[in-house]
């Protein structure tokens, strides 16, 4: 039987393959933004094109960004507790500011 510890690495570092940053990045207190490449290992149902990918283990966010949404992402997440920028209203403030660009909201999980 797994530990807690052990399911935790193991969802850290396919979160890492997934959003292009290292584990640890999940686990620090500030925001961190890195640029969005969809690696051969990442979950077989993401799809370009991908404009950024927001992550959170409940310390920060991890923002997977392409390089045209960076200030945009940066904004929001710097806007609002990372906790509340999961929250649909305050999404709307991000989808308001992505479709203006041809992007918008896909998935929430």
């Amino acid at each position: 039987m797994m530990t807690n510890k052990e399911i935790l690495d193991i969802a850290l570092k396919q979160s890492a393959i997934d959003t292009n940053c290292k584990p640890k990045d999940f686990l620090k207190n500030e925001n961190v933004i890195v640029e969005f490449r969809l690696g051969a290992d990442a979950r077989t149902y993401y799809k370009e094109p991908i404009a950024c990918n927001l992550v959170s283990y409940g310390n920060n966010i991890v923002a997977s960004v392409k390089d045209e949404y960076r200030d945009i992402v940066a904004e929001y997440i710097e806007k609002y507790e990372f906790y509340y920028c999961f929250e649909t209203p305050n999404m709307h403030w991000l989808n308001d500011r992505l479709s203006a660009k041809g992007q918008k909201m896909l998935l929430m999980e």
